[in-house]
């Protein structure tokens, strides 16, 4: 994969306490429900509601909304994207406009994923193909205790980022093929082999 633009992306999944910033209700309950401490790896953020953290970032941060990635829902055509239904987890178009050439908070591309978790590395795993070392790197089926585990526990790839092989699959901003009907998540699970 080669890119023509620079990106950041943040060295580790986000947290419950993150999470619960922006919705505290659905984000508390989740985490007492699975028994996880608001340090550990939050899960369950439909891929709208990413978005929207994403813009809620950008206001923490006091970002110009000239600036932001993705346009305030509000803007958009309610037929288009109905925010009734987005506000719901349901999804959201293929088509969702993202801004690349502007600096705000936005979930990576698939291809920026690739590049970023690789750090560099052409072979199956970040740090090689030695299957036998992904225990220090990945929380998996076979080390989880089957459960989502606090970020930036296990080594990180050779570009300082944690968990890109487990813990938690992450949200990228690309749809999936024509067959799909979801947005593509990278990486890997704590429940996955």
């Amino acid at each position: 994969v080669t890119l023509t633009h620079p990106f950041a992306i943040l060295d580790r999944e986000l947290v419950f306490e993150e999470l619960i910033a922006i919705r505290p209700d659905d984000f508390r309950n989740a985490m007492l429900t699975h028994k996880q401490k608001e340090s550990d790896a939050g899960f369950g953020l439909p891929w709208y509601h990413a978005i929207g953290f994403c813009r809620w970032l950008g206001r923490q941060t006091e970002l110009p909304e000239l600036d932001q990635a993705y346009a305030d829902p509000e803007s958009l055509d309610e037929n288009r994207y109905p925010r009734e239904q987005l506000a719901n987890g349901q999804g959201a178009p293929m088509d969702w406009p993202i801004r690349l050439d502007r600096r705000g908070f936005r979930l990576p591309l698939s291809d920026e994923w690739e590049v970023a978790a690789r750090g560099g590395a052409r072979n199956a795993y970040s740090f090689g193909s030695d299957q036998s070392l992904l225990p220090k790197f990945a929380w998996y089926e076979g080390n989880s205790d089957l459960r989502v585990h606090e970020p930036k526990r296990l080594r990180p790839n050779l570009r300082g980022l944690f968990d890109v092989h487990g813990n938690l699959n992450e949200w990228t901003h690309d749809w999936g093929s024509s067959l799909t009907l979801d947005r593509i998540t990278r990486g890997g699970s704590w429940n996955g082999s």
